[in-house]
């Protein structure tokens, strides 16, 4: 049971304070992320590329987004929604 949430947390979602754990197991990890130049387009090619894989998509907060760190530590960083003006908010892109 989650203390932040008070809800349980479904087995397939993982929570860790450490980066190394987080991509722990992960075969390709994607940022969504608005600083990214690639777009929706690329990820159909990942996801069509990665069938067999362990597959993580890394989203930051709605203000600082994913991290510098983080997003180095991906094979791709996609920039999700229209390709003028802001991009998708975390939260959107999530569900």
């Amino acid at each position: 049971v989650s203390k932040v949430l008070a809800t349980e947390i479904p087995q397939n979602i993982k929570i860790v304070q450490e980066i190394d754990e987080a991509f722990s197991g992960i075969d390709l990890a994607v940022a969504l992320t608005m600083y990214a130049r690639d777009n929706e387009e690329k990820l159909v090619e990942i996801l069509r590329d990665s069938r067999g894989k362990r597959l993580a998509f890394v989203l930051g907060n709605e203000y600082r987004d994913v991290s510098p760190e983080m997003r180095t530590r991906c094979a791709a960083e996609i920039r999700l929604g229209p390709q003028t003006g802001f991009a998708l908010r975390t939260a959107t892109a999530l569900a």
